[in-house]
Protein backbone atom coordinates (compact mmCIF):
# COMPACT_ATOMS: atom_id res chain seq x y z
CA UNK A 1 0.00 0.00 0.00
CA UNK A 2 1.42 3.58 -0.91
CA UNK A 3 0.11 6.42 0.88
CA UNK A 4 1.41 10.01 1.74
CA UNK A 5 3.50 11.26 4.18
CA UNK A 6 0.64 12.97 5.72
CA UNK A 7 -2.15 10.51 6.14
CA UNK A 8 -3.72 9.65 9.10
CA UNK A 9 -2.38 6.82 10.67
CA UNK A 10 -5.60 5.92 12.34
CA UNK A 11 -7.36 6.57 9.12
CA UNK A 12 -4.47 4.20 7.48
CA UNK A 13 -4.95 1.57 9.95
CA UNK A 14 -8.94 1.54 9.91
CA UNK A 15 -8.53 1.18 6.16
CA UNK A 16 -5.71 -1.52 6.26
CA UNK A 17 -7.97 -3.42 8.89
CA UNK A 18 -11.51 -3.00 6.78
CA UNK A 19 -10.59 -3.74 3.70
CA UNK A 20 -7.68 -6.92 4.38
CA UNK A 21 -10.38 -7.91 7.02
CA UNK A 22 -6.99 -8.10 9.04
CA UNK A 23 -6.78 -7.87 13.18
CA UNK A 24 -5.09 -5.59 14.99
CA UNK A 25 -1.08 -5.95 14.57
CA UNK A 26 1.33 -6.36 17.23
CA UNK A 27 3.46 -5.06 14.58
CA UNK A 28 3.87 -2.51 12.35
CA UNK A 29 6.74 -1.80 10.16
CA UNK A 30 7.10 1.53 7.96
CA UNK A 31 9.30 1.61 5.31
CA UNK A 32 9.86 5.36 3.83
CA UNK A 33 11.68 6.21 0.79
CA UNK A 34 13.28 9.44 -0.45
CA UNK A 35 12.41 11.46 -3.47
CA UNK A 36 15.01 9.87 -5.89
CA UNK A 37 14.98 6.07 -6.85
CA UNK A 38 16.34 3.57 -4.92
CA UNK A 39 17.76 0.42 -6.02
CA UNK A 40 19.33 -2.75 -3.76
CA UNK A 41 21.43 -5.13 -4.86
CA UNK A 42 19.80 -8.63 -4.85
CA UNK A 43 21.97 -9.84 -1.71
CA UNK A 44 20.55 -6.78 0.16
CA UNK A 45 16.84 -6.98 -1.09
CA UNK A 46 17.50 -10.98 -0.17
CA UNK A 47 18.33 -9.75 3.53
CA UNK A 48 16.05 -6.94 3.66
CA UNK A 49 13.44 -9.59 3.31
CA UNK A 50 14.57 -12.52 5.78
CA UNK A 51 14.79 -9.60 8.16
CA UNK A 52 10.97 -9.12 7.55
CA UNK A 53 9.91 -12.52 7.65
CA UNK A 54 11.94 -13.17 10.95
CA UNK A 55 10.11 -10.21 12.25
CA UNK A 56 7.01 -11.48 11.62
CA UNK A 57 7.48 -14.80 12.54
CA UNK A 58 8.50 -13.76 16.13
CA UNK A 59 5.75 -11.27 16.72
CA UNK A 60 2.87 -14.08 14.85
CA UNK A 61 2.15 -11.87 12.01
CA UNK A 62 2.47 -11.66 8.28
CA UNK A 63 4.24 -9.68 6.02
CA UNK A 64 2.66 -8.73 2.82
CA UNK A 65 5.42 -6.72 0.60
CA UNK A 66 7.00 -5.77 -2.85
CA UNK A 67 10.42 -4.95 -3.58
Amino acid sequence: MIVKHDMDVGELFDTMKSAWKLETPSLLISVIGGAKKFRMMSEQKDAFRHGLVKAAEITGNVIRYCL
